[in-house]
């Protein structure tokens, strides 16, 4: 059940602060490979820094990295499911289309 689906625009700052606990599907950009991101995680804010500090080994190379889409969930296990889906259409339009439907 997806609790929120937000985009953020890439000169944001944070996007979220919470006092309950979600799990979160999201998608970061590269300018600098112009190469899109998709991951999980619990903690949104944590995630992206971690990202841009070059803990990831996939995306170090990456860095900055921009948060353009995210969407809650109650459990990880949806998150990871979402994350798969969108991985699975390998395709850079839908997920161009994912983030512009959800300014609409």
């Amino acid at each position: 059940m997806i609790l929120n689906v937000v985009v953020v625009p890439m000169e944001s700052g944070s996007p979220v602060s919470r006092s309950f606990k979600v799990f979160f599907t999201y998608i970061i950009y590269s300018t600098a490979r112009d190469r899109y991101y998709v991951g999980h995680c619990e903690d949104i804010n944590l995630r992206l820094e971690r990202h841009n500090l070059g803990f990831t080994r996939s995306t170090k190379s990456g860095v900055p990295w921009n948060m353009m889409y995210y969407e809650t969930f109650e459990t990880r296990v949806e998150a990871i499911r979402r994350e798969r889906e969108i991985k699975r259409w390998k395709s850079r339009r839908m997920i161009e289309d994912l983030i512009r439907s959800a300014c609409e």
